[in-house]
């Protein structure tokens, strides 16, 4: 009956120590979980921010352009004034 008991309590303790052994691999798989939804949530801002600034970089450029344009057209006229003015 002895030996059956020990049998027993080293499957008992065997079993204890592979279910300690899942608690942690289950632990760090959590916390590696946390870890890349927390990378994942730092890039989609990254991500966001980026296009942001990229959006408003082409409103800048494309509202320069068109003040360019307007200057151009601006000394054109202007050109053309003072060639009237001197030909007189």
């Amino acid at each position: 009956m002895n030996e059956v008991e020990q049998a027993l309590n080293a499957h008992k303790e065997e079993f204890q120590m592979k279910m300690e052994s899942l608690q942690q691999r289950r632990e760090e798989l959590e916390r590696k979980e946390y870890q890349l939804k927390s990378s994942l949530l730092k890039f989609d801002k990254f991500l966001k921010e980026n296009d942001s600034k990229r959006a408003r970089a082409l409103k800048k450029a494309t509202a320069e352009q068109e003040q360019r344009r307007a200057k151009t057209r601006e000394i054109e006229t202007l050109t053309k004034k003072t060639e009237q003015l001197t030909s007189q």
